[in-house]
């Protein structure tokens, strides 16, 4: 088929993803000729039943709608006639096709825009119709009406077509090859090769942005070194921030007197480039590199394409940079190489376009696959035999480790100086209170089935089946064993994580056993790969360690990934204390250090961050400020306590914080964010509020398991009168100025949950060493996300709004005080729906604070 010939685009509309028990609510078929819509036919459609407010509220069709509308027996004729007998395309269109078939005998060719742009556009960030139609450039105005989405799903095949042409016609060949006729796509990809070879070889270049990870940039130069570094910062574009100079200062001090420095800089200081700024002049005027470290990838990002950019522009000195990861994070191309069945040819096609495009290799680039397949399948690992192999020379891995000699800036995360252990001397880490989850996560011990299937399979590999008897044996072993401790801890608990003290592993020791026994003989078969020996090594070495359970500076438990597949249990064994690993493996190296973050004073002291990471025994060579802030917080944000809330341990908090939003927030027509510590509290609330907010026509959006963060916060910023409910990540990383987000209401104060059991041992390892596991843990943890929580508010001089904290521990407990003064703002506590009401109009309306006449005199705090 060629696109210009006719076909249809379909979508339909339902009232669930089951073609078995759901039904279709609407219908929408376009015919395209020529390239062009000729003809359409779009229908609503009764399904017999009320439809839920969640796919009435999607969609925009009305109950009342359906009810007037035919059912889809009485539309069956005009549908069989507007299809015949042709090709069909839709946007997973098997999707669409199976609830058809319920009624109409469909055996049309079809052909699916959703595993076309999955093969073709491997670097998009996500292949849903409407971001993909983005992406390409495609224009439309609704997404979720079946006429609408069928059409721009028509326009997207066509644009698709155009782009398959000017691939490699190589590299479609290997792709055809894969399939081998197997998918109706292959037939679309054929004409796209046969037409490529009738144009010549004169194709145009992919037309897509492709990531990079170094640039090279000395050249560039054409600035001097002055005298002073806040010479630098006296450019016209850029604002007057004094805190911004004097981190600046403080940060090339510490670069040149090989000092340790810890600075916590609030929103608007502009950290980035008071660490960048003095970075590439130490690096440009000594010759030294110096890693940035940032825990998020968005930052990293953020780093290497817009702020390192925009301070060489300061400086007027160009600088090389690279963004390396650990060596995991790439592809390898001799397992590429070898794939065989491992995947499915549609994968497989995917990774032969992609590995020719990519110029990093980096395989978050196309983290989708990973979803069904395991990445040890296709990362470098330890078992990679570096020079020796075939391929080092294009290793995308070790390419990035060669330039590093030539580098002036290496970015990193968190994660890699506690896993890959680079080389470094000079360290700036950015979001510097996410260390020690990085660390401790870093430094556990991890034994899961699918590590023992990819390293056995490598085996297999690297072996060229002269172990094939033993390791098939192996792997049936291990299937059998994690399966049956993975259903013992499913019938003694049922939790997804917990202890795992009480659970039979008889299945793992045998395992380890014969993992031991076959350690043995594989030196005997394979002496020249020193690294796959060395890799069973470990395995067996951190099974036999949570086997036995005996570190006692480790909390050992279990993580079941899905309850419903007992065989993806992992076991954990994570340091309790951090600091004896990150002293060893990291601060014995390093001539400076740089810690940055809005958040790392708890009561306007380092000592709690200074603790837990092994900061306390540098003494006076550890420089520590906080800077004042750049907003004027006094001015720009309240602080508002409702005092007639219950407590969140009531039964009736949920429905309280629920009023609160119906009566409160939801009349106030402003962009609210609300942080909650649960995903059961949001679902509670969600529940209890979302008809009202339809019938006032304002945006609810809500997060949930497998909902792009990305996407919620784009249509956030959309609508600015929109109200989201989020937990987890969206405490911080989160940057939305202006009236998008005037209100942020803080439902609980975001304890760590004591059930955890590493958050348990951690309490319990602070309380063994006379500190109190409360007091010098939980709270001032929990002090950290509660300031990054307030910190969503403000993001520019010119922002204005309040934060609710609904929590009345905050004023009824002896520790709310903590919370409440590491607030830059006013407190206005209130006793009453209506003086919560007083109360933001006196500051949106007058820029005034609210006084309540009826405060009460016996609160703990004060």
């Amino acid at each position: 088929m060629e696109p210009n010939e006719l076909f249809i685009a379909l979508d339909l509309e339902t009232t669930g993803l089951d073609p078995k028990t759901d039904e279709i609510i609407e219908v929408g078929l376009s015919l395209f000729d020529g390239g062009k819509v000729v003809n359409e036919f779009i229908n609503t459609v009764n399904p017999g039943k009320c439809v839920s407010d969640n796919i009435l509220m999607l969609t925009g069709i009305t109950q009342e709608e359906l009810d007037k509308s035919s059912s889809i027996t009485e539309l069956l004729s005009e549908i069989k006639n507007f299809i015949k007998d042709k090709p069909l395309v839709g946007h997973n269109i098997s999707f669409d096709t199976n609830f058809l078939k319920r009624y109409l005998p469909i055996s049309n060719y079809s052909y699916d825009t959703l595993k076309l742009s999955k093969i073709f556009l491997p670097f998009a960030s996500s292949h849903k119709l409407s971001y993909v139609a983005d992406y390409l450039g495609i224009p439309y105005e609704n997404i979720h009406r079946a006429g609408d989405d069928a059409q721009l799903s028509g326009r997207v095949f066509l644009k698709l077509y155009e782009i398959i042409c000017n691939i490699d016609p190589l590299i479609l060949k290997r792709q055809l090859d894969t399939m081998k006729g197997k998918f109706n796509e292959a037939e679309l990809i054929k004409s796209a090769l046969e037409n490529s070879l009738k144009k010549g070889l004169n194709r145009k270049s992919y037309p897509f942005e492709i990531p990079q990870n170094f640039r090279e940039d000395r050249e560039k130069d054409d600035g001097k070194l002055l005298s002073s570094i806040s010479e630098y910062f006296k450019r016209e574009e850029l604002e007057d921030r004094p805190p911004q100079i004097r981190m600046a200062e403080l940060v090339q001090t510490s670069l040149t007197n090989d000092e340790f420095l810890i600075v916590e800089a609030s929103a608007g200081t502009g950290k980035s480039l008071a660490y960048l700024v003095p970075a590439i002049l130490f690096a440009r005027s000594t010759g030294e590199k110096v890693h940035i470290s940032s825990y998020t990838k968005n930052l990293q990002q953020q780093l290497f394409t817009q702020d390192i950019p925009k301070a060489e522009e300061i400086t007027g000195f160009g600088v090389n940079t690279i963004l390396r990861k650990g060596k995991s994070n790439y592809l390898c191309i001799l397992k590429s190489k070898n794939l065989s069945n491992d995947i499915d040819p549609l994968t497989t096609s995917t990774l032969i376009l992609w590995e020719s495009l990519t110029k990093t290799g980096d395989l978050s680039e196309i983290s989708y696959i990973f979803r069904d397949i395991n990445t040890g399948l296709l990362n470098v690992d330890e078992s990679c035999r570096k020079d020796a192999c075939s391929f080092y020379n294009s290793c995308f891995y070790y390419n990035i480790i060669k330039r590093i000699k030539d580098a002036d800036l290496i970015l990193v995360n968190h994660s890699l100086f506690f896993t890959g252990n680079p080389d470094a001397e000079k360290v700036i880490f950015d979001e510097a209170h996410e260390i020690e989850e990085a660390a401790t996560q870093g430094y556990a011990l991890r034994v899961s089935l699918a590590e023992v299937e990819v390293l056995l399979k490598t085996i297999a590999k690297e072996t060229k089946g002269k172990l094939k008897k033993d390791i098939s044996e192996l792997l049936d072993i291990a299937r059998i064993s994690f399966e049956k401790v993975g259903r013992a801890i499913v019938k003694l608990s049922g939790n997804s994580i917990g202890l795992y003290t009480e659970i039979d592993l008889t299945p793992l020791r045998t395992l380890s056993e014969k993992l031991y026994n076959f350690l043995k003989i594989i030196g005997s078969i394979d002496s020249n790969n020193d690294g796959i020996i060395d890799r069973l090594q470990e395995l067996i070495s951190n099974l036999k360690i949570l086997i036995q359970q005996n570190q006692k500076d480790r909390v050992f438990y279990y993580k079941l990934l899905n309850l419903n597949r007992t065989n993806t249990v992992e076991l954990i064994g994570a340091p309790l204390d951090i600091s004896p690993y990150i002293e060893e493996y990291l601060y014995t190296n390093l001539s400076s250090l740089v810690l940055t973050s809005a958040t790392l004073t708890v009561g306007e002291s380092f000592d709690f961050v200074k603790y837990i990471l092994g900061l306390i025994r540098f003494g006076e060579r550890l420089k520590e400020i906080s800077l004042p802030d750049t907003y004027n917080f006094s001015e720009q944000a309240l602080t508002v306590v409702p005092t007639y809330l219950p407590f969140p341990e009531e039964s009736n908090f949920v429905d309280e914080v629920s009023l609160f939003i119906k009566d409160i927030i939801l009349p106030q027509k402003k962009g609210t964010l609300v942080l909650f510590t649960s995903f059961s509290h949001i679902k509670g609330v969600y529940q209890q509020v979302k008809n009202d907010f339809e019938e006032r026509g304002r945006e609810l959006l809500i997060q949930r398991s497998g909902k792009s963060k990305s996407k919620l916060l784009s249509l956030f910023k959309e609508k600015e009168d929109s109200v989201l409910l989020g937990t987890g990540s969206f405490w911080q990383g989160i940057d939305i100025p202006g009236k998008a987000l005037e209100i942020v209401v803080i439902e609980k104060l975001p304890f760590p949950n004591p059930s955890d059991p590493f958050i348990a041992a951690k309490t319990s390892y602070f309380e063994s060493k006379d500190l109190g596991g409360f007091s010098s843990y939980m709270l001032p943890l929990s002090v950290l996300r509660f300031k990054q929580g307030f910190g969503r508010l403000i993001r520019s001089t010119h922002d204005m709004g309040m934060v609710f904290i609904l929590d009345k521990r905050v004023i009824r407990k002896w520790y709310g005080s903590i919370f409440l003064e590491s607030l830059p703002t006013n407190i206005s506590i209130v006793n009453s729906t209506l003086e919560v009401n007083e109360a933001i109009k006196a500051w949106f309306e007058e820029g005034r604070i609210y006084t309540s006449d009826a405060v009460e005199d016996n609160w703990e705090a004060f």
